[in-house]
């Protein structure tokens, strides 16, 4: 692979080749090995210890905003886990399905099969824990399950949308079981990293496409390995097929109008933060300096600045007639914190994921 790049193999029986397109079969996408690079070094560590008779990484919690490849890998070694181990119970669920089962069982007083369903097995995937956030009960049935898979020796892989202990709404039990975990944060591929992707990809179809052509892909467009393919495929339909050449000349064409029609606008991302900080647009927009207010303000202006190549002036305007000044003190405060502070990097990340979501 390209530099230290290197492949994540989710265990016997996965390999290379199956499709990574919308149409998929989805538990046939997990077959793919996750390509990474220095950003997600840690994620190689705990997959390589993952199968060891004695890990040293369990429980194991995956956390990062949507589209890093949580999923890729817990699913991922949970299907690897089936291959080596047929005969073991595994349990693959989201964190809101496990609420839903919980409550369904309560009612038709069925907590002992529930209770075996989800305890006595050799390894279990909960997704999505933070679809638990105030469902306390639920929560608590989860430590419960949680202490007593351990006290069975069996495995726990754990997804989140971001740290435990950066979570809102979890009881403390919950958060204390879940920092216990080791925790492995899953960030979006690197410029190098999605160099590789898309070479991966393009092998994989038998598709020509340069390296120079897969850099200016790579190096423009920061996105997860989905939209990659995603984008390999709109390349390919716009050829005519993997015969054709996607040549540079393509390649930055479809840059700069992807680059245009993926642009959030400013009321987009203002939305966003509203809606990730609870707090109304019209706080956001207005003259208030709560600290909390005045936070999502500055997160605001400083991603409207980023992403929407509007000027301070402009960004300024859109948020209550700021001054130019104002707009660039807070860029230039938030491009701080995020150089020092990871939690400050993960609330653009998630918001972020917002953003893509919407889009």
């Amino acid at each position: 692979m390209v530099g230290s790049i290197s492949i994540i193999s989710l265990g016997e029986g996965f390999v290379a080749g199956d499709e990574l397109a919308a149409t998929c079969d989805p538990r046939a996408a997990m077959r793919r090995p996750f390509i990474t690079g220095p950003e997600n070094a840690l994620a190689r560590f705990a997959v390589e210890y993952f199968f060891k008779p004695q890990p040293i990484v369990d429980p194991l919690l995956f956390y990062g905003p949507t589209g890093v490849g949580k999923s890729h890998l817990a699913v991922g070694l949970a299907e690897a886990w089936r291959g080596r181990y047929p005969r073991d119970a595994v349990v693959v669920t989201q964190g809101a399905d496990f609420a839903r089962s919980y409550v369904t069982a309560l009612k038709k007083d069925a907590i002992p099969a529930f209770r075996r369903q989800y305890r006595e097995l050799s390894l279990l995937v909960l997704e999505d824990v933070q679809q638990l956030t105030g469902k306390a009960a639920a929560q608590g049935e989860l430590v419960r399950s949680l202490d007593e898979i351990a006290q069975q020796q069996g495995r726990v892989i754990v997804t989140a949308s971001r740290a435990p202990w950066e979570m809102r709404n979890l009881a403390p039990a919950l958060t204390s079981r879940l920092s216990a975990c080791h925790t492995v944060p899953i960030a979006l591929p690197e410029a190098q990293t999605r160099l590789a992707i898309l070479l991966q990809l393009a092998q994989e179809r038998g598709a020509r496409l340069p390296t120079e052509s897969a850099w200016i892909l790579a190096d423009g467009l920061p996105v997860a390995a989905p939209q990659l393919a995603g984008i390999l495929m709109q390349l390919l339909t716009t050829t005519g097929g993997a015969r054709k050449t996607i040549d540079v000349d393509l390649a930055q064409h479809f840059k700069a109008e992807y680059v245009d029609h993926a642009r959030p606008t400013l009321r987009a991302i203002t939305v966003a933060a509203a809606k990730y900080f609870d707090v109304r647009i019209g706080k956001l927009k207005g003259p208030t300096r709560q600290s909390g207010v005045v936070w999502a303000r500055n997160i605001a202006m400083y991603l409207a600045r980023q992403l929407t190549g509007k000027s301070y002036l402009a960004v300024g305007r859109y948020y209550g007639g700021r001054d130019r000044t104002t707009v660039m003190h807070a860029y230039r405060k938030t491009q701080q914190m995020i150089n020092t502070d990871p939690a400050c990097r993960q609330v653009m990340e998630d918001i972020r994921s917002l953003l893509t979501n919407c889009t």
